[in-house]
Formats: structure tokens, C-alpha cells, sequence
């Protein structure tokens, strides 16, 4: 009897395990980061979903048409139901989406990081790839990507590193808002495990909640695309080493 006990207890705990790892992959798998480079201005926006019927991409395009930032970061979540695509047509429907975002921008640079687990194409892992000249479009595939601006360092992830469903994270932030008083909880929470230092910035998406806080160096892009609640819809602009965040 007790070995039975034993047994049931030991897969139990091998499933708790499992669980864990899969939805929080922080726990087991190893966080990477490129350098891209230092800029004076960087709009960073998520959670696009270009090709969903209920995306704001073309709100959002319009909005960037107004800008003159140098750099515009993607921070995944940039199309919807990616991962169904064959490898050979991920480039081309990546391209076309940034295409649709950007038309008559003025960005010299875009840079996409695609999530891991949601809805961007699966792309093979820590590369970095030129895939247009002009405007240059690099695809970056580690976890996240470090960028400066003037003397701040802003570390940009799509976010599904701390909780690879969207929609856990969201409920979890939601539920730490609500019941506890502490906005941008997974935000908080990921900056401490990647030890990143508290002057630095973290940028994040995934959650679809927007926001900032000046105090302990987080922010959210929001989203732009409509579900069963409006978006937050938003973006982190970096003039000069100043961070901030616009909602629309």
C-alpha cells in the first residue's frame, strides 16, 4: 500500500513538474539576448495580429505613419496563427505583415522578435537575419533582444519566457491588479529572474494590458487586436533615453 502511495505521489509530482515547466518555460529553459544597437528614438509595439479579422493593424499603421523614430521594434505576436505556416512561406508572410504596418513610415530600421509559442512562425533559434534592405528588417530569434538609447539600456522580450500562454498571463496580471494593487505583475517578476538591474528597462507584450511603471523600470505595449474586451491599445517610445508609453 504504501509503495502505491508512493507512486501515485511521485507521478503527481512529476506532472506538477511538467505543468510548470511547460506553461512557465523560465523554470527549465535558457533566456537569450542579442545587442542591436544604439538609436536616440524607438517606437516599440506588440501584439499586432496582422491577418486576424478583428486586428487594429491598419489604427496602428496610421499612427506610426506620424512618427519619426529611427527604429521601430516588433515585439512579437506581429501575425496570427504563424505556426501553422510551412517554414518556407514564414519570410514572405512576415515581410508582407511589416509591410502592411509600415507603409510610408520613415523607420531606417525594423527590428521583429518573434514570441516562441504563440501565434509568430517558428523560426529557428538565437539567429539574426537580414530579410530586407530597405527599410532594413532584422529577425531576431533569441528570447529577447538589448538595444541603448543614450545612457539607458532597454531590454525588450515578447514575454511568454515568464508564461507562455497569453491568455494565463493575462488573467494573472488581471488577478494581481485587482486582489493585490501590483500592476505589471509578470513584468516585475521577469526583470527579477533575468536578474536584469533595476536602472535598466524591461519591455514586454504578450499580457495585452498596457502600461508603465517609472518606478521600478517595466512597461507593457498593450494590443491591437479586439477579443471579447477593447484593447489596451499602445506603444513604448524611447526619445533619447527617456521611456514612455502612449495609449490610443
Amino acid at each position: 500500500m504504501f509503495i502505491m502511495l508512493a507512486i501515485v505521489a511521485l507521478v503527481l509530482v512529476l506532472a506538477i513538474l511538467y505543468v510548470f515547466s511547460f506553461f512557465f518555460p523560465f523554470f527549465n529553459e535558457k533566456y537569450s539576448e542579442h545587442y542591436v544597437g544604439t538609436y536616440d528614438s524607438v517606437i516599440i509595439v506588440s501584439d499586432v495580429h496582422v491577418g486576424a479579422q478583428n486586428s487594429l493593424n491598419s489604427t496602428l499603421g496610421g499612427i506610426l505613419r506620424k512618427t519619426h523614430a529611427e527604429v521601430l521594434v516588433i515585439a512579437g505576436d506581429l501575425i496570427d496563427h504563424g505556426p501553422a505556416l510551412r517554414s518556407s512561406k514564414s519570410l514572405s508572410h512576415v515581410i508582407r505583415a511589416i509591410e502592411i504596418l509600415s507603409k510610408d513610415s520613415r523607420f531606417k530600421r525594423i527590428i521583429y522578435v518573434p514570441s516562441h509559442s504563440s501565434h509568430d512562425p517558428l523560426f529557428p533559434r538565437n539567429i539574426i537575419l537580414r530579410i530586407r534592405r530597405s527599410p532594413e528588417i532584422l529577425l531576431v530569434t533569441s528570447r529577447g533582444i538589448l538595444l541603448r538609447s543614450r545612457n539607458q539600456s532597454i531590454h525588450v522580450t515578447h514575454g511568454d519566457y515568464v508564461c507562455r500562454n497569453g491568455a494565463l498571463a493575462f488573467i494573472t496580471n488581471m488577478a494581481a491588479r485587482q486582489l493585490f494593487g501590483i500592476s505589471l505583475f509578470l513584468e516585475k517578476l521577469l526583470k527579477r529572474v533575468l536578474g536584469i538591474p533595476w536602472s535598466h528597462w524591461l519591455v514586454m507584450g504578450h499580457t495585452h494590458i498596457g502600461g508603465i511603471d517609472h518606478e521600478h523600470h517595466v512597461a507593457n505595449c498593450g494590443s491591437w487586436r479586439r477579443y471579447w474586451r477593447e484593447p489596451v491599445k499602445g506603444l513604448v517610445k524611447v526619445d533619447k533615453g527617456l521611456v514612455s508609453f502612449h495609449a490610443f
